[in-house]
């Protein structure tokens, strides 16, 4: 058996393993697959005829900002997958090693999974020397009161999710793998939304809306969670909160509860304030497929939010205002209008 870093000339067999371990969708797989050089990279186990055995995936596109300013790179090790035929062997083992190495290898300083069973918590402790340091408690809730909820876009969720979060200690995800967690939660008649008390990340089960995160401004999540299973005429929500926080980053890995599905899940990241102008939303999508110049309009215009939420609390002409200037910036940057 040989453990490698995977090739291009990989992919349709990690894809065919992945959907037969996972079951996941296709349209899931096509963004996956397309960002995944963008987010991180995978290991491949092969045997001696060269044929695929397993595989695991090394994602590398967080960081974790803390409230006293330093900052740390995280990896998460997700899928990890052996073929039927070639379990009971410590492939899944060796391959989850390699790609907590191939994580520090790309300067992580820390190493997490968020396992979906119970059981793979020792599993991952014994294999990677991983430790237990976020644990959340499972809440369900009826769905109640409909009311309007809005769809994100990724670009307008990273634009203010950290308005939101400033000082306190919280995870950055890249512009790609929030691009991941979109099309994650879409695959599944879900997506990034906005209800009238906050915002939340999630997908359908069912009857049941499985919330990756939430996040509100003001009011319990629980509403928030509440009123977008009655928006998306679904009986009830499940979400998790936190009851304890990590408290060190001296760790070799990081595991953490979450909610068990059937598929893999992606590491959960807390949603911003919504950009309500549809304009500026087609402006942002058309500037998302400029990486480079994508990452200096979300910082500036992260600002300019600030700005605007501390003056005039993002009510109405506060949303003019800052519409006029987020579209007058944009189209300086992206079509290059001149004064």
């Amino acid at each position: 058996m040989t453990i490698r870093e995977y090739i291009q000339a990989d992919i349709p067999a990690m894809r065919a393993l992945w959907r037969r371990v996972f079951d996941e969708s296709e349209s899931f797989l096509d963004a996956f697959f397309r960002l995944l050089p963008d987010i991180g990279s995978a290991v491949v186990a092969t045997g001696e005829g060269h044929e695929l055995l397993g595989a695991a995936y090394a994602l590398t596109g967080f960081e974790w900002q803390r409230t006293d300013g330093t900052r740390a790179q995280i990896g998460y090790l997700y899928a990890v997958a052996v073929e039927e035929d070639a379990r009971g062997q410590g492939i899944g083992a060796a391959l989850s090693v390699a790609a907590a190495e191939l994580c520090r290898k790309r300067e992580s300083q820390i190493v997490a999974t968020l396992p979906a069973s119970a059981p793979l918590y020792d599993w991952y402790e014994k294999a990677v020397g991983t430790r237990h340091l976020l644990f959340r408690e499972r809440h369900a809730v009826p769905a109640q009161k409909t009311v309007d909820i809005m769809k994100l876009t990724a670009t307008e969720y990273m634009l203010w999710r950290e308005n939101l979060l400033r000082g306190k200690s919280f995870v950055r995800p890249s512009y790609p793998m929030l691009e991941t967690q979109r099309a994650l939660c879409e695959a599944y008649g879900g997506g990034l939304y906005a209800t009238e008390d906050g915002i939340l990340a999630a997908y359908r089960d069912g009857e049941v809306l499985i919330v990756r995160e939430i996040l509100c401004a003001r009011g319990d999540p629980a509403n928030s969670a509440a009123y977008a299973a009655a928006a998306l005429l679904l009986r009830r929500a499940l979400f998790r909160r936190a009851v304890r926080s990590v408290l060190s980053v001296a760790v070799v890995g990081v595991a953490a509860h979450t909610v068990a599905v059937r598929r893999p899940v992606l590491p959960a990241v807390s949603v911003g304030v919504v950009l309500r102008s549809r304009v500026v939303a087609g402006v942002v999508r058309a500037l998302s497929r400029v990486e480079s110049r994508a990452a200096r309009v979300v910082r500036v215009s992260e600002r300019i939010a600030v700005f605007a939420g501390g003056v005039i609390g993002f009510r109405r002409f506060g949303l003019l205002v800052l519409r006029f200037v987020i579209v007058l910036f944009f189209e300086v940057i992206v079509f290059g209008i001149e004064f």
